[in-house]
């Protein structure tokens, strides 16, 4: 039996993260050194035969040297800790502010599973559902928040979790706002300093669905896109605007 709201969202924030971190994905960008540099998160999304990647607009600003849309190298990694060296392409589609969003085109991940990709046509929150509880998933960009494996080619970013309640009074019609506490983060019963959100970035927002409509299926609610750290909130920008950029994409 679950004695208060903080067990019960924590027993479900971690069955939430079992089943939707595999949709998250960190991308990364070629560093100077031929390395990798930690950029930011992204969601996988298929819609028919089309294969996307979702995130925040600003995460292809690499540097003010390189940035992303000028032919900066741009990767995904995957769950086994592999990074995909397709190149992906950067003649992507993308809304600046407010909106903060983009849309790269991953037709290279076409031999993977559909399972591992959310359908933008069943699994896009609509927004007219009302969550109270809501969990981003993404990935810091800072190196102490990876586990690199150079033998084996593998780096395996430590995930950021983070159970937040939506702020109903500051909402817009495209974005969703989450309160987070800059010294209390959340996974299940973990706690630790919430510190620097870069990375997170194009991570995804999921709700917590209340037990009466529980389901296996993962929804996502929105694309991390802002960390306002004054105002201790989480912006994203909601299905509504990727589902409408998503309908602007040949088929």
């Amino acid at each position: 039996m679950i004695a208060s709201i903080g067990e019960y969202l924590g027993e479900r924030s971690l069955e939430l993260a079992e089943r939707a971190i595999q949709y998250v994905r960190p991308i990364y960008g070629a560093s100077a050194a031929n390395g990798i540099d930690g950029l930011g998160s992204g969601v996988l999304i298929r819609r028919a035969a089309k294969r996307w990647v979702a995130t925040a607009n600003h995460v292809l600003n690499h540097n003010s040297d390189t940035p992303l849309e000028e032919g900066t190298s741009l990767y995904v990694g995957m769950p086994d800790g592999s990074i995909n060296k397709n190149l992906v392409q950067t003649q992507l589609s993308g809304l600046n502010d407010p909106y903060d969003l983009a849309l790269l085109p991953c037709d290279f991940l076409n031999d993977y599973p559909e399972s591992m990709f959310l359908d933008a046509d069943a699994d896009l929150v609509d927004d007219r559902a009302d969550f109270a509880f809501y969990h981003v998933i993404g990935y810091r960009a800072a190196p102490h928040a990876m586990d690199v494996h150079e033998g084996a080619k593998l780096v395996r970013p430590k995930p950021f979790l983070y159970t937040g309640t939506r702020v109903t009074q500051e909402e817009s019609s495209a974005h969703l706002h989450l309160q987070i506490d800059a010294m209390k983060a959340r996974h299940g019963n973990e706690r630790w300093e919430t510190g620097s959100l870069e990375g997170v970035s194009g991570g995804g927002v999921f709700p917590i669905l209340p037990l009466a409509q529980n389901s296996p299926r993962v929804q996502l609610a929105g694309i991390f896109i802002e960390h306002p750290k004054a105002r201790r909130r989480v912006i994203a920008t909601k299905t509504s605007v990727l589902r409408a950029l998503l309908q602007l994409q040949p088929s």
